[in-house]
């Protein structure tokens, strides 16, 4: 069978960054399949609520076969997404689908 892809935003709730070790331990997850279906604004995001577009690889049989992250980030006040998902082998470019929604969710807000 074939692989598929399938993508979520997810606000990932984490410590703050803990400097000395160069980390943040991530303390929940608020899965969503459309940003405007969540309870959050973008004014709540900050060092320890991140949004972030999740790609899914699984196969309907053995389950996920990889997962890559695109964290939105504060470009000029604007929460944006970046080209790319961190760290993909291949660059897998973010859809620009999500582009445009990240933009209607923050639009919609004010």
């Amino acid at each position: 069978m074939k692989l598929k892809v399938m993508y979520e935003w997810d606000f990932e709730t984490s410590e703050p960054y803990d400097e000395v070790n160069d980390c943040k331990d991530i303390l929940d997850h608020s899965h969503w399949d459309k940003l405007k279906d969540s309870p959050f604004e973008p004014s709540e995001l900050n060092d320890e609520l991140s949004l972030v577009l999740v790609r899914q690889t699984y196969h309907e049989d053995n389950g996920v076969f990889d997962r890559w992250y695109a964290y939105a980030k504060q470009v000029n006040g604007q929460w944006v997404l970046p080209e790319t998902f961190d760290h993909s082998p291949s660059g897998y470019k973010v859809p620009q689908k999500y582009h445009r929604e990240i933009k209607a969710w923050r639009n919609s807000h004010g």
